[in-house]
């Protein structure tokens, strides 16, 4: 009986330790950590502290042939993890428009909430319709060390229609 008791204190030992160690990687990680921090002219914005408030307005605007792309508003969600707004204005009509977006290190694509990428369907629209998107992005606590470590990650925009895709992507310096 002793035997078994003593296993399962040292089993719970190990995971406290565990705990820790993992809370203390993701304080770290999180000073610096800021994956969507560009202002419109290009001017970094650090964002440490968790809160609801937007961490950046008015963030990025990007123009393509049949599109006009505009980050609004960033808020930081959590430590790893950001809530993004844009608008996307259509140039010409389009039919089922998706967003699929990728983000990279390097050539080393990252996981985005879990996933190689996340897809947002936007649907039909037509020339001069804007539609507003919220999505959350978030990244594990390894990802965001490579982040962090680079200095910098690529954000991969590609938007499919009926009848083809644009395609852009954007470098976004952190800490």
């Amino acid at each position: 009986m002793e035997k078994y008791f003593m296993i399962i204190l040292v089993m719970l030992i190990l995971l406290a330790g565990l705990t820790i160690i993992k809370d203390e990687m993701l304080r770290q990680s999180s000073a610096d950590v800021s994956f969507f921090n560009q202002t419109k002219d290009n001017k970094s914005e650090k964002m440490t502290n968790i809160s609801t408030k937007p961490v950046c307005t008015n963030c990025n605007s990007v123009n393509l042939s049949r599109f006009s792309i505009e980050i609004t508003k960033i808020v930081q969600d959590s430590m790893l993890s950001r809530i993004v707004t844009a608008k996307i204005r259509a140039k010409e009509d389009v039919r089922d428009l998706t967003a699929h977006i990728q983000l990279y290190v390097g050539s080393e694509r990252i996981k985005v909430n879990d996933m190689d990428e996340i897809e947002v369907y936007i649907g039909n629209m037509k020339a001069g319709d804007e539609v507003e998107k919220e999505i959350r992005i978030s990244i594990d606590v390894f990802s965001a060390m490579k982040v962090r470590q680079n200095g910098q990650v690529d954000l991969l925009l590609t938007l499919s229609f009926d009848g083809g895709q644009e395609e852009i992507k954007i470098p976004v310096k952190v800490g």
